[in-house]
């Protein structure tokens, strides 16, 4: 039990810390339920607006499959229902991988923490749909211009949502930043840096500055009246002040 404690105590530390990530994470499923939300609100099953002429519309559907309607053939062998349990499932399994991750990562540059977070936000954003609506609601089509290209779907984008969008995005940025980690890395603010008056290289302390510290100590003054001082002939001599003793 000491151990889940200690857990959760660094759990609950990294998220006081973690904002960018909480913000990013919150905003994205906020957007996404909320156009979801209005959406549904104002347009019926299978209705289209058009934003941009022969390139944006307003398609509102219900999607039983996974992001832009794939279901890598899952429908035939289990069904829409067993189809939807199992992205559940794997959707949680999924999301705590993301949030391990993101954990790992915490000192990371802050271009691979949105992109994971963008990721969670929007793996969120669709699993609400999966366990409360029963389906997900999509309603973003991208026309090409009137032209018919076969391997993007024809003369139309599947539609998908804001949270695919966030899925996406954050795949790409994550793609990004493993093939230029390095950079990234060079440029972090969060990266720890060695502490001062340590030698990076050989891991040992150096002392500031080319000087070093006097090992002579300073001898206090004392009163004259109670010391002798040495004269140069190596004898002592009495002070002004003492007395001379009668006995010698």
């Amino acid at each position: 039990m000491t151990g889940f404690k200690k857990f959760l105590t660094k759990c609950l530390d990294y998220l006081i810390q973690a904002k960018v990530e909480l913000i990013v994470v919150v905003a994205a499923i906020f957007v996404d339920l909320l156009t979801k939300g209005i959406v549904q609100a104002n347009m019926s099953e299978g209705q289209v607006v058009t934003l941009i002429p022969n390139f944006l519309e307003w398609c509102f559907v219900y999607n039983d499959k996974a992001a832009f309607s794939f279901d890598f053939f899952l429908s035939d062998a289990v069904g829409i229902e067993g189809v939807r349990i199992i992205f559940i499932i794997v959707t949680f399994l999924a999301l705590a991988a993301f949030c391990f991750i993101l954990y790992k990562i915490r000192m990371r540059h802050a271009f691979s923490r949105v992109a994971l977070a963008l990721v969670i936000g929007g793996a969120v954003g669709n699993l609400y749909d999966r366990m409360f609506v029963g389906r997900v609601r999509d309603f973003i089509q991208i026309v090409f211009f009137g032209l018919d290209i076969d391997f993007l779907g024809g003369k139309s984008f599947a539609v998908f949502n804001v949270a695919d969008s966030c899925l996406v995005i954050g795949v790409i940025m994550l793609i990004v930043y493993i093939l230029f980690a390095e950079k990234f890395e060079k440029r972090n603010p969060r990266a720890p840096k060695p502490a001062e008056g340590v030698n990076a290289s050989s891991g040992t302390e150096t002392a500031e500055g080319s000087e070093t510290a006097d090992t002579t100590e300073e001898i206090p003054a004392t009163d004259n009246s109670e010391t002798s001082v040495a004269d140069g002939s190596g004898t002592t001599n009495q002070t002004d002040g003492e007395k001379d003793d009668p006995k010698i």
